[in-house]
């Protein structure tokens, strides 16, 4: 697979592309949740690619599928709500200076 990191420094970049998906605010509440219930649905239910019966080849199938779900996701979110880019605060419009407010009142000049 071309996709998955080779190098040790790409697998601790795709970790924290995967910390950065769980604690960006782009990235909708619902969507993590999704991620995470379907991790869990497939490390919980009896139906695997490898049977349990091999304690660990069966689980190391199921660790396999939850990291590659989460692969997915990320690079998804990744290039669907640009986490590679920073996270501009949001600042009020009393702290800028460039947006001036003007308020129209009548029977009044300014």
């Amino acid at each position: 697979m071309k996709f998955l990191p080779k190098a040790p420094g790409e697998w601790w970049q795709l970790a924290r592309r995967v910390a950065r998906f769980y604690s960006s605010a782009r990235v909708p509440r619902g969507l993590k949740i999704a991620v995470v219930t379907l991790c869990a649905v497939y490390f919980l239910l009896p139906a695997d690619l490898l049977l349990d019966l091999f304690p660990l080849v069966g689980r190391l199938d199921d660790l396999t599928a939850i990291a590659l779900i989460h692969f997915g996701a990320v690079v998804w979110a990744q290039r669907q709500y640009r986490l590679d880019e920073p996270e501009r605060p949001t600042a009020s419009l009393q702290e800028d200076p460039a947006v001036t407010t003007t308020v129209d009142v009548p029977g009044r000049s300014t």
